[in-house]
């Protein structure tokens, strides 16, 4: 399944069963804030400690997001809001390099390990060498070392092959533990039949059924760079996401507005729109999502220009710590995130409670492996963000965690965003959308989750559910 699926960490939910009880897997809320981009100029005290942990949670700190229920019963390390352990950002640890198979096998000495001094008996070695010395090295004959498994090198950590390109003019690429290490960025690969998407499609098509012709609704495949930057060797220049993308579009109702972003970002794979050790899109990737949504919904996008740019440097993501590959720890990341010229207030409401929680649209407080946690500070059931931008139009978003580097920009042009975390959210989305005057509802998916039969329970469970479920939103 691996080889076939991929591996992603954050929203695979390929024969999967559902979450064992919603919560939230976030950042440290934070106090609301008024300031441009609805950013807190400094987190306070105890929001700071937040986000200092331990040692072993820092290796692992991107893993909020991963091995959800939809990968089946993980133990899924957690960041404490109430973590307290003040310590300072430390390098991952060090690993044995990953080794390349395919060129020599080296074989460990057995006198280097032996600390015995009694001298070794050699089978073919005509004179053995009494000496204690910790590298005796025979004469090198053929066949004075046996050839044995490559088993017997101490492999690297979580690495189970490694496999080398032979073809003219390109470069090598490493698979280790099904996550492909090429030109230092790590990808998944992507795979399944196109047909799968039929399950999802039905479910959209039935809200186009029962939701009232007045509601715009809305269906963005988010790709996850397979197609864009997996070495011809490995997809032999099939691009399968294209493909099922493609076919999930002519399954959908015609009253379905189909966003394509995947043709807007292979516009743009020069750049940086992919993280090199995580999973997910950069805010740039995000952000020419950001404009093909705005294509579809018929209104102007801000030019990048216009949007407030931010970084967190010292990046190492999921699929680093997924495969601890050197190659990709020397390239490293950056989180960019573009923050849109308007105040925002944003809060969120935990599973079964109509008590809003406030925080902030940008947490920029985070760092290290938890960086990407500064779009919308990590993922809710229910989230409403109110801008400033007083136009009476409201959205309410279902997304995975691709979805967080997308959303803020739709504060541009919403006076308010509801963002509902399909894995999380409790309730019925159509009570939520009558009871909040909601006209729009965006589906954003990354490939993999849109192929999964449990993405589509869940967006038929939110049609079914009990209206009483739904957390009551009340407007200031």
């Amino acid at each position: 399944v691996k080889a076939l699926r991929g591996w992603n960490q954050d929203d695979v939910q390929v024969f999967a069963s559902a979450p064992k009880k919603p919560q939230a897997t976030a950042l440290a809320p934070v106090v609301k804030s008024t300031a441009v981009g609805g950013v807190a100029t400094a987190p306070t005290a105890t929001q700071a400690s937040t986000l200092k942990v331990s040692a072993s949670e820092a290796s692992t700190i991107t893993m909020v997001d991963a091995k959800r229920g939809e990968t089946g019963p993980v133990n899924e390390p957690k960041i404490s809001q109430q973590s307290s352990t003040p310590v300072t950002a430390t390098a991952p640890p060090v690993v044995a390099p990953a080794t390349t198979v395919a060129s020599t096998s080296t074989t460990p000495s057995t006198s280097a390990t032996s600390p015995t001094p009694t001298p070794p008996t050699p089978t073919p070695t005509p004179t053995p060498t009494p000496t204690p010395t910790p590298t005796p090295t025979p004469t090198p004959t053929p066949s004075a070392l046996p050839v044995q498994a490559p088993a017997a090198v101490a492999p690297p950590v979580k690495s189970n092959t490694v496999a080398p390109t032979s073809a003219a003019g390109e470069d090598l690429y490493e698979n280790v533990e099904s996550i492909i290490i090429y030109r230092g960025r790590a990808l998944q690969m992507f795979g399944g039949a196109p047909q799968m998407t039929q399950s999802l499609a039905k479910a959209i098509n039935r809200y186009r059924e029962e939701l009232s012709p007045d509601i715009n609704i809305f269906f963005m495949a988010v790709p996850i760079g397979s197609d864009f930057y997996l070495p011809r060797k490995v997809n032999n220049g099939v691009m399968r996401e294209k493909l099922a993308i493609d076919h999930m579009q002519t399954l959908l109702d015609p009253g379905v507005k189909f966003v394509a972003a995947y043709d807007r970002l292979a516009e743009h794979t020069d750049e940086y729109i992919q993280f090199n050790t995580d999973h997910h899109w950069t805010g740039l990737g995000g952000y020419y999502a950001y404009t093909a949504f705005a294509d579809a919904a018929g209104f102007d996008a801000l030019p990048l220009g216009e949007l407030i740019k931010g970084e967190i440097p010292n990046f190492l993501g999921t699929l680093y710590q997924r495969t601890m590959a050197p190659a990709l720890r020397n390239k490293g990341d950056t989180v960019e995130y573009f923050k849109v010229p308007f105040k925002t207030e944003a809060s969120y409401y935990p599973a079964g409670s109509n008590t809003p929680v406030p925080l902030t649209l940008y947490a920029e407080y985070a760092r290290g492996g938890n960086s990407y946690g500064v779009f919308l500070g990590g993922d809710f059931p229910l989230m409403r963000i109110v801008s400033e931008v007083k136009n009476g139009k409201k959205i309410a978003v279902v997304k995975d965690s691709y979805g967080n580097a997308f959303v803020p920009y739709l504060a541009s042009h919403y006076e308010e965003v509801y963002v509902l975390d399909y894995r999380y959210f409790v309730g019925n989305i159509k009570t939520l959308l009558e009871d909040n005057g909601i006209q729009n509802l965006l589906f954003a998916h990354n490939t993999f989750v849109m192929m999964g039969s449990y993405t589509a329970q869940r967006a038929i469970g939110f049609l079914t559910a009990s209206p009483g479920a739904t957390p009551k939103i009340i407007a200031k």
